[in-house]
């Protein structure tokens, strides 16, 4: 496994959209705009803004997976611990245009 620096280094380098959870940089499809953590620590990714309902988002999500340097599914949906109300995760994605020059 590479180091969440070089991690960091090639989602600057490569991904069009993406979205910080826990410090690092996570790669996301270009069609991502917003992304939540459910009650169970499960993140997702959303092309509409979702909203509560019956006590869990919208279904209109998709789970974040990670995949290895060799493009190996590792995990089909990317699980922290929540340190907040899960209801308060709603984030919006970060596109490569909004980050800072890189040297």
């Amino acid at each position: 496994m590479r180091s969440a620096l070089n991690i960091k280094q090639q989602v600057h380098e490569g991904a069009e959209v993406y979205a910080i959870i826990e410090g690092i940089p996570i790669a996301l499809p270009s069609k991502a705009k917003y992304i939540c953590q459910d009650r169970r620590g499960c993140w997702f990714f959303c092309t509409r803004r979702p909203r509560i309902k019956d006590g869990d988002w919208t279904p209109n999500k998709v789970p974040i997976q990670m995949i290895n340097e060799s493009g190996r599914l590792i995990a089909k949906v990317l699980i922290t611990s929540p340190n907040i109300n899960w209801t308060k995760t709603l984030q919006t994605t970060i596109k490569r245009a909004q980050l800072p020059m890189q040297h």
